[in-house]
């Protein structure tokens, strides 16, 4: 044994090429024993002669010593070239199936050229290995660089065969060809041009009855083909049922090609292609899902189940509903990816259910979604929004919250600010109450509107400060208005002061009661009785005798709470004032102060007064003043009446 040992050693480092002819004489007999020491001989020699001896005996050495010379496949590039000149079969299946299982696909068009050629012999060997390629690149990672140019090697040779197909008729050609159908380029597909051809005829037959592995993984890419994609659909219908929709789903990123996408919108049967049931989902099934053999999905597949949903052609509703029962998904791609398609449809489509779906991932396990999805139906404008914010009040998401609250600042003051024009005096009283105390921002909000450059703005914005009497809120701003420019403004601030009742604000009401405007003196009248100041009095009767209407009317009517018997003589004087809007206001004082010592007057002026207005509008207020006397002669009448 060690003189063996010793005789390999040196053979391997003798440069005589007597020892490479030795080894190929030897090889047909050489004993099974020795067989591991004499191909180590020839692989280090690496000699022609000797190598080549080793692919044409490649079929009689046992498994082990034909992995080391598979190892070596990268060094025989020129043997197996020339097994397949020699034109000795066996040899040639030899090379076949070195490049089958080293996966050589630089080599792959030695492959190719044996169906190409005339040799039907191995027409058979060349189609398994050829597949077996196929199979072994489809199962790999994607190739790194490096790799990529011998994988292009592989896919032209299978497209260099499928072209010959009516030469060597070998399906698993054409089957080689489908599972490549992802990368083939624009000159293979022609390949798939003419329906009637006999390589198109078999690829829909495999198609059309999947089961092949690889046939199955072809179904999807071979929708965009337009010869094949009605044998595609029928295979896909047919394999979902009896084997499910993991492989599909697996696959799902094809759907990202428009021609695919379309293909299968013409699915016959979509509710066959849904899932019975997706794990961790909100109840419910859409009906006649889950046809067939569905089994549970992995996580893996699951992540494409939106984008495969996206591309069925489902109603709107059945639709909606199969993205919206993925919000309680466990992994949060799949969530994520299903809302991504929502808002993609809602875009898309004016139809209300998938802002529906969408509203379902506000009330979702998932606080980064809820938050994404309420956004997008605030900026829909949705018309279910307003129900849902009040629940997403108490949400247990913060920022869902916040959100939540922001929208209803924005639109609950947004919407009082709009009616309220329209508002009667008690819906303002109850709308502002609300506001005040569910809009976190009512009162930055209003401050904006007062400060506004705009008067329309500025003017309803007093009006409702002081409508819901928050003159305090605003003291500061209210007492920089109480001396604007503009007459209208600032009378409606001095109105609103009169909820404040600080010193600054009795000040500035005083000096209001000395303004240019009457308008102005009149509201600051009203202000300081609201306050029920006292140290303005000598002021109210210098007003009562000598003012304009308004003013004149209010300051008596101070006076009549104050000093009610110096009041009834400035009211008469003011009654028979030769100013017709003068007796105007003097009769709306004692309609609104129920003056009836004066009542005998106001008689009078209904039938005496020499203007028309002012006698029709004695003969309301006597009315109502003979009605004020009866209810406080009979009041349980009154009730009555009232009830």
């Amino acid at each position: 044994m060690v003189r063996a040992q010793t005789i390999y050693a040196s053979l391997r480092t003798c440069d005589d090429a007597s020892v490479d002819q030795a080894i190929a004489a030897a090889m047909p007999t050489v004993h099974v024993a020795d067989m591991p020491e004499v191909v180590q001989v020839a692989i280090y020699r690496h000699r022609p002669e000797s190598l080549s001896s080793l692919v044409t005996h490649f079929h009689r050495m046992p498994a082990s010593i034909q992995g080391a010379v598979v190892s070596q496949a990268a060094r025989l590039d020129a043997e197996l070239r020339q097994a397949f000149q020699n034109r000795q079969t066996q040899t040639a299946v030899n090379a076949l199936k070195i490049i089958q299982r080293s996966r050589a696909y630089r080599l792959a068009y030695l492959v190719s050229d044996q169906l190409t050629h005339d040799r039907p012999a191995l027409h058979r060997a060349a189609s398994e290995c050829l597949h077996a390629l196929t199979d072994g690149m489809n199962s790999s990672q994607e190739p790194s660089s490096n790799q990529s140019a011998q994988v292009r090697f592989l896919i032209e040779a299978v497209e260099n065969a499928a072209s010959h197909y009516e030469k060597h008729a070998q399906t698993e050609v054409i089957t080689s060809l489908l599972s490549l159908s992802r990368r083939l380029s624009p000159a293979a597909r022609q390949i798939f041009d003419h329906p009637r051809r006999p390589a198109v005829v078999v690829a829909q037959q495999l198609l059309a009855q999947p089961t092949d592995p690889a046939a199955l993984r072809s179904i999807l890419p071979s929708l965009a083909v337009t010869s094949l994609a009605p044998a595609a659909r029928l295979g896909l219908h047919r394999a979902v049922t009896e084997r499910g929709l993991e492989i599909f789903l697996l696959d799902s990123h094809l759907l990202l090609v428009p021609a695919i996408s379309r293909s299968l919108a013409h699915v016959n049967h979509p509710y066959h292609m849904l899932p019975g049931g997706i794990p961790g989902a909100l109840p419910g099934a859409l009906p006649g899902a889950g046809v067939g053999a569905e089994k549970a999905l992995s996580p893996q597949a699951l992540q494409g189940l939106p984008r495969w949903i996206a591309a069925l052609p489902l109603p709107p509703k059945d639709q909606a509903k199969a993205w919206a029962d993925l919000a309680g998904a466990e992994d949060p791609l799949v969530r994520s990816s299903a809302l991504r398609c929502l808002f993609q449809a809602a875009a898309a489509s004016d139809d209300p259910e998938y802002l529906s779906a969408i509203a379902v991932y506000t009330a979702g396990s998932d606080p980064d979604l809820a938050r994404i999805a309420l956004r997008y139906l605030i900026r829909c404008s949705w018309s279910g929004l307003d129900a849902l914010i009040s629940k997403l009040l108490q949400s247990p998401f913060p920022h869902v919250v916040e959100l939540a609250q922001a929208r209803l600042a924005a639109v609950g003051f947004d919407r009082l600010w709009r009616s309220w024009p329209k508002l009667s005096a008690a819906q303002r009283l109850a709308s502002g109450a609300a506001a005040i105390r569910l809009v976190p921002t009512f009162f930055s909000q209003l401050g904006a509107k007062l400060a506004a450059a705009d008067r329309a703005e500025q003017l309803r914005a007093l009006a409702v400060v002081q409508e819901l009497n928050q003159g305090q809120v605003f003291e500061r701003l209210l007492l920089r208005l109480s001396r604007h420019k503009d007459d209208v403004i600032a009378s409606s601030a001095v109105g609103a002061l009169g909820a404040v009742g600080s010193i600054e604000s009795l000040v500035a009401l005083e000096a209001a009661l000395n303004h240019t405007n009457a308008r102005v003196r009149a509201n600051a009248v009203e202000a300081l009785e609201k306050l029920r100041s006292q140290r303005h009095l000598s002021r109210l009767r210098q007003m009562a005798q000598h003012d304009h209407a308004r003013p004149r009317a209010n300051a008596i009517h101070t006076l009549l709470r104050k000093h009610p018997a110096d009041a009834i003589c400035l009211l008469n004087t003011m009654l028979t004032d030769k100013r017709t809007q003068h007796r105007l206001s003097a009769l709306w004082l004692v309609e609104s102060a129920g003056a009836l010592d004066v009542a005998h007057q106001v008689g009078a002026m209904s039938i005496n007064d020499p203007d028309l207005k002012v006698r029709l509008r004695a003969r309301d207020v006597m009315a109502n003043l003979i009605a004020r006397l009866r209810q406080s002669a009979h009041p349980h009448m009154a009730s009555t009446t009232s009830a």
